[in-house]
């Protein structure tokens, strides 16, 4: 039995991955160009609030809750800052935009 016509030749060092590898491959670059789209449509939605004070809502390490306010001054490709004004202290947060996505982050308008 001839096995070679249903394997397909991967990029990683020459090996063969059968048929139905490469197919799973496929589907998740689909799952990833879907993601990206996701992930500009949360920057675009937090491109009003640049230069404004927003509401900082961080469930960050070992779930220690962080609710405080400061101004969005910074949107790059793959992450945002914000920077908190403490008294004497400016505090320089930085998150990517996934952290949005899985509700480990939450940014809303200050008033």
């Amino acid at each position: 039995m001839n096995i070679i016509p249903y394997l397909n030749k991967s990029a990683y060092a020459g090996r063969y991955y059968p048929q139905e590898l490469t197919d799973d491959n496929d589907k998740k670059e689909g799952i990833k160009m879907q993601n990206s789209s996701v992930l500009s449509a949360i920057k675009t939605k937090l491109l009003p609030y640049y230069g404004s004070r927003v509401r900082l809502y961080v469930i960050g390490d070992r779930n220690r809750i962080t609710d405080t306010t400061g101004i969005l001054d910074g949107l790059y490709p793959s992450l945002f800052t914000v920077t908190v004004d403490r008294g004497r202290f400016k505090h320089h947060y930085s998150f990517t935009y996934s952290e949005i996505l899985t509700d480990r982050v939450r940014v809303t308008p200050a008033f």
